[in-house]
């Protein structure tokens, strides 16, 4: 049953996700079609900033997650309830966080927006999505944990995706209906936002109420000093790397709006929600592996945990590096052939930089994956902070000092992340896991890296001639990403135990797929 419900997460995130994803980019290349990219600057900046300031969340609830997962195995109803009401007192002194900061930083605008639009209010349009975060967390926000914690997170999926895609359909025939007053529309698109989030939050509500009715009572249960010493301690432990990824994820962002200009990061945006939209689904399908990783961590020998490390290791090569060969060579001819037209492209080293930025770290996937299950979030405390001041160090010095614009800001974050996250996370994960030396992996990280970018530059040489603004010569690519990193891989390690484990996995999730969508079919009749 535990292992139906991991795949049936997996299965039905992913393709919710990927639905809203395709709406997403329909409502987009309209916005694009009937605002101009400085409007796209503008949601982006404060989208970054909001995502900094709700690190004030704290990882809470995940923390809570953890907590509820016995309570609930155990039909513990009052302890659930318990834990339930602390959750809501803290989700309402967040969101009076956010609500404080958010307009603190008002004053700090015009700094964070060099060369940006006076066609509307932006101080407006940032309290809307102030106002969009503050009430995601007092309208009902902490609830959804309830059914993440009992593996039915793929209920929040299905009403939160489904509502999304429905009213992203509303944003884009509003757009329609308004593309003659651009500042009128804009307002429209930004408040569209903020109401699905609270319908959202209240259907998931009524949801979780009449699927767990106990909660609606009052709790007479009060939690023990220890269980609050506990739940702290996780807090703090899951905060310092939801900051970490958050401002890491974030700075670039702000810093490019800072010291470049608006404008270009909206052209930038348009890139990234690509890229962004394929690696949250990648990050969705390694996410799922989390807890039968952290099972392996206490029941088998170390020999075992090295193997499927190993194993993971090589999938994490094969399905992350050939997504970000095909971001590399078809971002930039899908942008100007398919989508918006050559005056929309940015230069050929930002889309490397950015690629490998990515690939740099989803080839981590093993030591991340690992450390997360096996809890060592204490351990590597302070990469957290370190990897932040890094990045964000060198990111200002890159713009400010050598000019070296966005691709000197993903410079940094590939340093930072090479020198401090990958160093740091294999160390523990080989000290405290794998009681080994990590230079074997550390080889075998390099290698998978040059193999990727070799393989993509392959591709890319065989390009070089084709043009861009052809739709023939960009299928020619797609067939090209398609077949030469498949083949060469498979030349390469086809006779490898890691191949055999990924080939068996890959049949096996196929197995319990159709074991699902069988079982829900024959349910129907």
């Amino acid at each position: 049953m535990r292992s139906e419900n991991a795949t049936r997460n997996a299965v039905v995130s992913v393709g919710a996700r990927l639905t809203e994803q395709i709406l997403a980019f329909v409502s987009r290349t309209v916005f694009i079609w009937f605002l101009s990219v400085e409007y796209l600057g503008v949601t982006s900046l404060f989208s970054n900033i909001l995502n900094v300031l709700n690190v004030a969340e704290l990882g809470i609830s995940m923390a809570i997650n953890v907590a509820l997962y016995k309570p609930l195995a155990d039909n513990d109803k009052e302890k659930v309830k318990a834990y339930m009401k602390l959750y809501r007192k803290a989700y309402f002194f967040v969101g009076l966080a956010v609500l404080v900061i958010g307009v603190a930083l008002v004053p700090f605008l015009p700094y964070l927006m060099k060369g940006t639009t006076d066609v509307v209010n932006v101080t407006v349009i940032y309290l809307i999505y102030v106002a969009k975060s503050v009430l995601s967390y007092w309208i009902y926000a902490y609830k959804r944990t309830l059914l993440e914690a009992d593996q039915k997170g793929y209920y929040v999926n299905l009403i939160s995706y489904s509502l999304i895609c429905f009213f992203k359909v509303i944003q884009i025939f509003l757009l329609f209906v308004f593309k003659e007053t651009p500042e009128l529309s804009f307002y429209i698109y930004c408040i569209n936002d903020l109401v699905v989030t609270l319908v959202n939050n209240i259907v998931i509500s009524l949801f979780v109420n009449k699927r767990y009715p106990y909660i609606k009572e009052k709790s007479t249960l009060a939690l023990k000093k220890e269980e609050k010493k506990e739940l702290a301690k996780n807090v703090y432990g899951v905060a310092l790397y939801k900051i970490s990824s958050t401002l890491n994820s974030a700075a670039d962002s702000i810093i490019i709006s800072s010291f470049i200009g608006t404008v270009i990061l909206g052209l930038y945006s348009n890139y990234l929600m690509i890229a962004t939209a394929i690696i949250t689904i990648l990050n969705m399908l390694f996410t799922s592996i989390t807890s039968s990783v952290g099972n392996l961590n206490v029941t088998e020998s170390v020999e075992k945990k090295r193997q499927i490390f190993d194993n993971l290791h090589l999938i994490a090569f094969w399905i992350n590096g050939f997504c970000i060969i095909c971001l590399w060579v078809l971002l930039n001819p899908f942008l100007v052939s398919v989508w918006l037209g050559p005056e929309y492209r940015l230069g050929e080293l930002v889309i490397f930089t950015m690629c490998m930025n990515y690939l740099v770290d989803r080839l981590m996937e093993a030591p991340l994956r690992f450390r997360n299950a096996c809890g060592l979030y204490w351990q590597s405390r302070y990469r957290a902070v370190a990897v932040v001041f890094v990045n964000v160090a060198l990111s200002i010095l890159a713009v400010t000092v050598f000019d070296l614009g966005i691709p000197g800001i993903l410079l940094a974050t590939i340093i930072s992340r090479l020198a401090v996250t990958l160093w740091i996370d294999t160390n523990i994960v080989h000290k405290h896991v794998l009681k080994t030396s990590p230079k074997k992996y550390y080889a075998k990280y390099f290698m998978s890296l040059l193999l990727v970018i070799v393989t993509g530059g392959i591709i890319k040489l065989i390009c070089y001639f084709m043009p861009e603004d052809s739709i023939i010569f960009f299928m020619v690519r797609v067939v090209l990403c398609l077949i030469i990193p498949n083949l060469l891989w498979w030349l390469i390690f086809h006779k490898t135990p890691e191949y055999a484990y990924f080939i068996k996995l890959i049949k096996n999730l196929l197995s319990k797929v159709k074991k699902i969508f069988t079982k829900k079919k024959a349910n129907n009749i």
